[in-house]
């Protein structure tokens, strides 16, 4: 069910608030004056390294990985492209939002019916028999890792299957390492 107009203005509403309180609790500490990082987040390269070689049977092209800052918000990300000859591609991305992923969750999956699920999934079928469609298929993990593939493929269990190839449980693994002291 699509969302009205004032749905999505009290979204963005909320989401500025959140994204406010956020930037504000990373001010400087004035005992130490360091600023109070919410959470850290993993180096791109180790998100890089996570991306598969190939996707069945679709071949990696370009790779980017980059730490960015989205209103003032630490965020690492890495993608790769996978292609073939008929036409098929699938864009692989995976994003740590730091302590900001219930933010991008509550925005990315504010009309999704699986919102409890943090899952997001987008069919569109092909226009004609015989061809591809398009489709976007995405997970949080640990209410931190965006893990998304998008493209045109036969199907969306093909994108699915692309999600599954990252290693979910290196990133669950990540979060519980930062998550212990010492």
């Amino acid at each position: 069910m699509p969302l009205t107009s004032r749905a999505m203005a009290f979204l963005l509403a909320a989401a500025a608030a959140c994204a406010a309180s956020t930037v504000l609790s990373a001010a400087p500490d004035s005992a130490n004056r360091k600023p109070h990082v919410l959470a850290h987040v993993l180096a791109p390269e180790r998100l890089r390294d996570l991306l598969p070689a190939s996707l069945d049977h679709l071949a990696r092209g370009d790779i980017s990985a980059e730490r960015v800052t989205a209103l003032g918000i630490p965020l690492s990300e890495a993608e790769a492209q996978y292609r073939d000859t008929q036409g098929h591609y699938i864009t692989l991305r995976i994003e740590d939002t730091g302590g900001a992923g219930g933010l991008k969750t509550l925005v990315r999956w504010a009309s999704s019916r699986t919102a409890h699920e943090q899952v997001h999934e987008q069919w569109q079928p092909p226009s004609a028999p015989n061809t591809i469609g398009y489709g976007e298929y995405a997970v949080v993990v640990s209410h931190r890792y965006l893990v998304e593939a998008s493209g045109k493929v036969a199907g969306i269990d093909v994108l699915k299957r692309a999600v599954e190839r990252v290693d979910l449980a290196k990133l669950r693994a990540s979060r519980a390492a930062r998550a212990r002291p010492g």
